[in-house]
């Protein structure tokens, strides 16, 4: 298989010194930001090609459903009625399975990016780039932090609203919470400042 081509850096508009590009408010928002996001989810994508993982769905969390109208089916993920098959694993009305997985940071407002090697083992990657070369755009839009607060307490592992659950139609078993970070060179990065970033009390 020939190698993923290097992905393009986007086009950014430019920016007087001192002076925010795009627009005001929520930074998810804005063109450039998503841009600047797109650029670097294709080189996480190039890096993990390359090692010949498989990007799994976006996790989702569960809830308990205290009277199910479906027998046996006492799990919900979305509209989706699930049941339990064994411990960690799940069983939608489909066939397909989800794993009993759980995150590294609580609190992080990102999406949790979770992967399967060529052994079935999942785990959530991190992305820490090496950038040869950095450029900086200060955005006008504001970055909303996530919503534990600066200090949420302890982790409690028991607790189901901890836990995600991530589709795997043909199987696979959880690696546990561990750091497994792309640390690949990338050419040029871009790194995103916003005008501020708020936080939950």
């Amino acid at each position: 298989m020939p190698p993923t081509p290097e992905p393009t850096l986007p086009e950014l508009p430019a920016s007087e010194a001192g002076r925010c590009i795009g627009p005001e408010g929520d930074v998810d928002h804005s063109p450039v930001y998503r841009e600047i996001l797109h650029y670097q989810d294709a080189w996480l994508a190039r890096a993990t090609a390359r090692r010949g993982w498989t990007a799994l769905p976006p996790a989702r969390q569960v809830i308990e459903v205290g009277n199910s109208t479906r027998r046996g089916y006492d799990f919900m993920i979305d509209d989706a009625h699930l049941r339990a098959v064994k411990s960690g694993l799940l069983q939608d009305e489909r066939g397909h399975f989800w794993l009993k997985t759980r995150l590294r940071f609580q609190c992080s407002r990102d999406e949790p990016r979770f992967y399967r090697d060529a052994d079935l083992g999942v785990f959530e990657v991190e992305d820490h780039a090496h950038c040869v070369v950095t450029r900086d755009v200060k955005l006008c839009g504001v970055y909303l932090e996530g919503g534990c607060g600066t200090n949420p307490g302890p982790q409690h592992g028991d607790s189901i609203a901890e836990w995600w659950f991530v589709e795997v139609p043909d199987g696979g078993h959880w690696l546990g919470v561990k750091e497994v970070a792309i640390t690949d060179d990338v050419p040029v990065c871009v790194h995103a400042t916003p005008a501020a970033i708020t936080t939950p009390p």
